[in-house]
């Protein structure tokens, strides 16, 4: 992130969200996690792409708790009467009830 700053990039949503997703898809949760909590410190607000792949990856890790955290944030955050869930939102409830034996 630092080499992307000295290069100019102002860091915004976008760019936090897409590191962030590189270190999901990479297996390094806790430093996407970190960098999540970061961006959160520095007051810019995650988007929809930013909870969809956090929440993906703590729930492949068997991280359950941790996602559904994540989820409530999320719909408390992201869905309002003008912004409606995402179908890879619904795959995660699904993939959630499976795990959970259908106690969502």
């Amino acid at each position: 992130m630092q080499t992307l700053i000295k290069r100019g990039y102002i860091p915004d949503v976008v760019l936090y969200s897409v590191i962030i997703d590189g270190f999901v898809k990479a297996l390094k949760l806790q430093e996407a996690l970190r960098l999540y909590h970061k961006m959160l410190h520095e007051g810019i607000n995650p988007n929809l792409f930013t909870y969809t792949s956090l929440i993906n990856g703590l729930s492949r890790d068997d991280r359950l708790p941790e996602a559904m955290e994540l989820m409530r944030d999320m719909i408390g955050e992201c869905w309002t009467e003008d912004k409606s869930p995402h179908p890879s939102h619904y795959n995660t409830w699904v993939l959630w009830s499976g795990w959970l034996g259908g106690a969502l």
